[in-house]
C-alpha cells in the first residue's frame, strides 16, 4: 500500500488509523476486481466511505 496522497487527504477529511488503511485496501482491491464507474459506486463498494467524506474529498483537494 503505497498512496501517500490518498493517505493524507483521508486523515485531512477526519478518517484515521486502521480506518483510513483499510479503507485504501479496500478501494486497491475493489479496483482491480472491477474499476470504478462513478463517485456512487466507490460509496456503495467501500465500506466506510459516505457521500460525505467524497464531497469532502473532492472539495478539499
Amino acid at each position: 500500500m503505497e498512496h501517500p496522497e490518498l493517505l493524507q487527504r483521508l486523515k485531512c477529511i477526519g478518517l484515521t488509523g486502521r480506518n483510513v488503511k483499510k479503507i485504501i485496501e479496500t478501494i486497491e482491491h475493489k479496483q482491480r476486481y472491477k474499476p470504478f464507474e462513478s463517485l456512487k459506486d466507490v460509496v456503495m463498494r467501500v465500506k466506510g466511505l459516505t457521500y460525505e467524506k467524497i464531497v469532502d474529498l473532492v472539495e478539499n483537494p
